[in-house]
């Protein structure tokens, strides 16, 4: 009974931290597109492939999150910096930019990443965090970390 030759074909893998090396990735392979958690704001692009995994990296100096929100068309980074100074504030805000729950990467701690890999419907969506600064309570939402990102297909 079992695999009498298995441990003949089992191989050692390595795995390190860090980017892939240049080179390393098979031929035609995309590069899967990153969202870079920085002190004090995201970086991202603009536009993400709903049905892509994002590769989520923390490179700030706490805790943090990714979370892409959906939003009414139309929603401006004033609106966000809005409602993010009220609810900082401690204020109900009159109206939310949001249309629906989040999807994304719980807090991550400094120095580590995440695959996201879900189905995100097309629209228009908000990249935030609801994390408040460690050293000083404030929301980092509320002090500019946060994006507007659109979701296609293909």
């Amino acid at each position: 009974m079992g695999l009498p030759d298995l441990a003949a074909r089992v191989r050692p893998v390595r795995v390190l931290p860090g980017p892939v090396p240049a080179g390393a990735r098979p031929p035609g392979l995309r590069s899967t597109p990153r969202v870079i958690l920085r002190d004090g704001a995201f970086e991202a692009p603009a536009v993400l492939d709903g049905s892509e995994a994002v590769r989520v990296e923390n490179r700030s100096r706490q805790h943090n999150e990714a979370m892409l929100v959906p939003v009414r068309a139309g929603v401006t980074l004033a609106d966000l910096d809005a409602f993010f100074a009220d609810v900082d504030a401690g204020r109900r805000p009159d109206g939310s930019p949001f249309t629906g729950g989040p999807t994304g990467v719980v807090p991550l701690s400094p120095g580590r990443s995440a695959l996201l890999a879900t189905e995100l419907p097309v629209g228009h969506y908000a990249l935030v965090t609801w994390v408040r600064d460690l050293e000083t309570g404030r929301m980092f939402a509320a002090h500019g970390m946060r994006a507007l990102v659109t979701v296609v297909r293909g």
